[in-house]
């Protein structure tokens, strides 16, 4: 571990570590009629037991059916209960507390709402949430060190007195906002566990806020009961180690898990799962959508100086094993996405999206993507999603594997996913070992519906943008059977507007039944030539195996083009009257070393090489 790497970590377990302190509730005496008022613990249920902080309603102030607290201190410790109540029942739909002491809150005891009402409380100066929390919260839950709360009507409470005028925010919130410049505290969450058995109630969305936010060594779970049930973690920048964030789907669906830095950057590490999924896999709700996005960087087993970290592999995935329900897709956003070790799963309907932003940050728009899997396969009928990389300088390298694929298992008539990688100025895969880089668009069953589209493209026409493509150890690959009904092929293009170089590379089209084999292009984005071309032990391959017809190879290059030890092969394999694809290459100049050009026909006339 690096220096910068030890002193990030650091930082982290610092702000982790909960400030041990006797609980205190202190009202501020801002609101209402009361004035500050120091509570002490009671023994509310007789079993000579003081542990209760009584909140009552007239230590607060009431607007329609929001009732507001203002404490100049809140802290509960382990074994301890802050009680809210009402005066009268079922009048409070939501509890909107803040503290203006200028000291963080430590909230390590249980937290017992008004039933069925939300829970909203602030503190600039930061908020911890330690292992012994319980929230007993049969409405939204919000825990923010954050500047304000807004109201649907753009109203705010403010997180310090600002001579709000109450009996106007009488409407529900929906934010935690932040004032400019930045001012607001850390959130900490560390060791808890919330999810409907321990921790909580049944309850509606979660959301963390703070000026930054640090998630450790705990698991989150949100169910929904009817509607709600989203995680949403909101921060300056965030950090989530070794934890668990997941929501669930039941009879209703899940919720969306949203994870979003507004100024900084947003660290993922050391085994951490973000999910979405069925309790059970008849369950009908659909699973959430995963959003992950960040004013700055996306590290995700990346340290802060981008140094790729051995952690255990991460985990983001939306997804089921059956028809029952519908799929969220999976976004990661920032001026610099950086992933190594991880797995993202979007099977069975849903779509992945990783976009390297640059804005009008210099250098940035960097994708790296380093011993990953992005799968959206299909086991079931549905159509497998889409995958799409997008950045100015894309890198795929080690071990990585992009699935849109109908897998061998499935039972239906779904189509595979399109895969489309594109950089600015560069795209590079670098494998470790053949065949180690892999973009899969197949559809296997017989029954399915075709295969995906490859696309990988580099540069970008109308701005003077040259971008150079290279692959090394990859394979890129789209298979299609048909038993009955002649399936759509899938293409394999790689353009780009500057130089492509491939080394050691395959490039596999296959049809077999009905099934025609797709089109393999390398050239240009305009539909001519890239700058120059350079194979080295690649073989490019359209096969038809049946019925349908061959692919045509087709490779165009402005200036050069050479291909040492390499092959290029379009054949049909059938007895049938089909046809293979052709072959052509273009460039300046072509130059050809220890290379086999080749058409072959088993049951037709083999088709043209120019």
């Amino acid at each position: 571990m690096n220096s910068k790497t030890l002193a990030w970590f650091t930082v982290i377990a610092l702000l982790l570590t909960p400030t041990a302190r006797a609980g205190d509730v202190v009202t501020d005496g801002t609101i209402g009629t009361a004035p500050s008022t120091t509570l002490t613990l009671e023994d509310l249920d007789g079993d000579t037991v003081f542990d209760t902080f009584n909140i009552v309603e007239a230590l607060g102030e009431r607007s329609g059916t929001n009732l507001f607290h203002s404490f100049l201190s809140f802290n509960i410790d382990s074994g301890e209960i802050a009680l809210f109540s009402e005066d009268t029942a079922g009048t409070t739909t939501n509890v909107i507390s803040r503290v203006t002491g200028g000291s963080a809150s430590l909230l390590n005891g249980t937290i017992r709402n008004i039933p069925g009402a939300n829970f909203w409380f602030v503190n600039t100066a930061g908020v911890m949430i330690g292992a012994n929390a319980v929230f007993d919260v049969s409405g939204a839950l919000a825990i923010g060190a954050v500047d304000y709360v807004e109201l649907s009507d753009g109203g705010r409470y403010y997180a310090l007195p600002a001579g709000e005028d109450l009996s106007l925010l009488n409407v529900n919130p929906v934010d935690f906002g932040f004032l400019e410049p930045a001012s607001a505290g850390a959130l900490t969450i560390s060791d808890l566990t919330l999810d409907d058995t321990v921790g909580t109630s049944a309850i509606g969305d979660m959301t963390f806020a703070g000026g930054s936010v640090a998630i450790a060594g705990s698991t989150i779970v949100n169910k929904p009961e009817a509607s709600g049930g989203g995680i949403r973690i909101v921060g300056g920048s965030i950090v989530i180690d070794d934890s668990t964030l997941e929501t669930q789907a039941n009879a209703f669906d899940a919720g969306d898990i949203d994870i979003t830095a507004t100024a900084g950057d947003i660290f993922i590490h050391n085994g951490t799962i973000i999910r979405s999924s069925p309790a059970a896999a008849d369950d009908v709700g659909s699973t959430g959508s995963i959003d992950i996005t960040a004013a700055s960087d996306v590290r995700v087993n990346v340290d802060a100086s981008q140094t790729p970290m051995a952690d255990p592999r991460v985990a983001l995935s939306s997804a089921r094993s059956t028809n029952a329900g519908g799929v969220g897709d999976i976004t990661l956003r920032g001026a610099n996405v950086l992933v190594h070790r991880t797995d993202v799963t979007s099977r069975n309907g849903g779509q992945i999206t990783i976009d390297a932003d640059a804005g009008t940050q210099p250098g940035a728009g960097i994708v790296s993507l380093s011993d990953i899997d992005l799968d959206t396969s299909t086991t079931t009928d549905r159509n497998a999603g889409a995958i799409s990389v997008t950045g100015n300088e894309v890198t795929i390298s080690g071990t990585a594997n992009l699935v849109t694929a109908v897998d061998r298992d499935s039972p239906g008539t779904g189509f595979a996913g399109a895969i489309d990688v594109s950089g600015r100025t560069s795209v590079v895969m670098q494998g470790d070992s053949p065949r180690s880089v892999t973009l899969d668009t197949s559809a296997f069953r017989p029954d399915s519906g075709g295969p995906g589209n490859i696309s990988i493209r580099a540069g970008e026409l109308g701005d003077g943008a040259t971008g150079n493509l290279s692959l090394t150890n990859t394979w890129l690959f789209s298979f299609s059977q048909s038993a009955t009904e002649p399936s759509l092929p899938g293409s394999i293009s790689v353009l780009a507007t500057g130089a492509i170089d491939l080394d050691t590379t395959d490039m596999t089209s296959t049809g077999q039944g009905n099934a025609r084999s797709g089109d393999i292009t390398i050239g240009g984005l305009d539909g001519g030539g890239a700058a120059s071309i350079d194979l080295s032990n690649t073989f490019l391959r359209s096969d038809s195996g049946g019925l349908g017809d061959g692919g045509n190879i087709t490779i165009l290059a402005t200036g050069n083009l050479t291909a040492l030890n390499s092959g290029l092969t379009a054949e049909d394999r059938s007895a049938a009257p089909s046809q293979p694809g052709s072959v052509r290459l273009e460039g300046s100049s072509i130059f050809l070393d220890n290379s086999n050009i080749s058409t072959f026909a088993f049951g037709s006339d083999p088709s043209s090489l120019e």
